[in-house]
């Protein structure tokens, strides 16, 4: 330190420094009020920087409840979440089937005719041939048809199912990625608050 000036500017008072208690005994009056203004003004800046970091943390705690109101929704989604489900869907969405399981649905299909042709060969046999009531052969038929066409259903369900949780969730990244982070708002609010106090100024 070239200068005593220099000593206020220290992180703490040095009241404990061999070299402060040789100047309290041997000092003049002049040197050792000198070094107590010092040690007075390092304690003042202490105490108003405590007071200030006391008075940001309120602030912020403040804010934080002000962004948690205003981005309600966006708080309480998981971004890595919702992108993971995404990635996961549109890529079971996009898979293309596999010739096997193609080849299985047209069977299926195929099936489904073949009982329903069949079905309707047994309504006009029995109706028109036999004279059995007609009534059992249309229940047979719907029913053996139902079974066959359950599987094409229940996958037309699914892929409708997927395609609404697939918007849904673009939806929800689309509220995140338009949300600004704590810091950013913050940094926004304190901009807007300087703004006002130089308008006020100016005027």
């Amino acid at each position: 330190m070239r200068q005593r000036e220099e000593l206020k500017d220290c992180e703490k008072p040095f009241s404990d420094s061999k070299n402060y208690q040789k100047a309290m005994r041997f000092g003049n009056a002049a040197l050792q009020e000198e070094l107590n203004g010092y040690i007075n003004f390092i304690n003042e800046r202490i105490t108003a920087e405590r007071i200030e970091a006391e008075k940001r943390a309120l602030r912020l705690s403040d804010l934080k409840k002000q962004y948690n109101e205003k981005y309600r929704e966006a708080v309480r989604l998981n971004k890595p979440f919702i992108k993971n489900r995404l990635d996961a869907l549109e890529s079971e969405n996009n898979e293309k089937e596999g010739l096997s399981s193609i080849l299985l649905k047209y069977l299926l299909l195929l099936c489904g005719i073949v009982c329903a042709s069949l079905g309707l060969f047994a309504i006009i046999y029995d109706n028109i041939i036999c004279g059995y009531p007609i009534e059992l052969s249309i229940v047979l038929s719907a029913v053996i048809g139902g079974l066959i066409l359950i599987p094409f259903i229940k996958e037309r369900e699914r892929r409708i199912h997927r395609k609404k949780e697939i918007n849904a969730l673009r939806k929800q990244l689309a509220i995140i990625d338009n949300t600004p982070t704590f810091e950013t708002f913050v940094r926004n609010i304190e901009r807007e608050e300087k703004a006002r106090e130089q308008a006020k100024v100016s005027r």
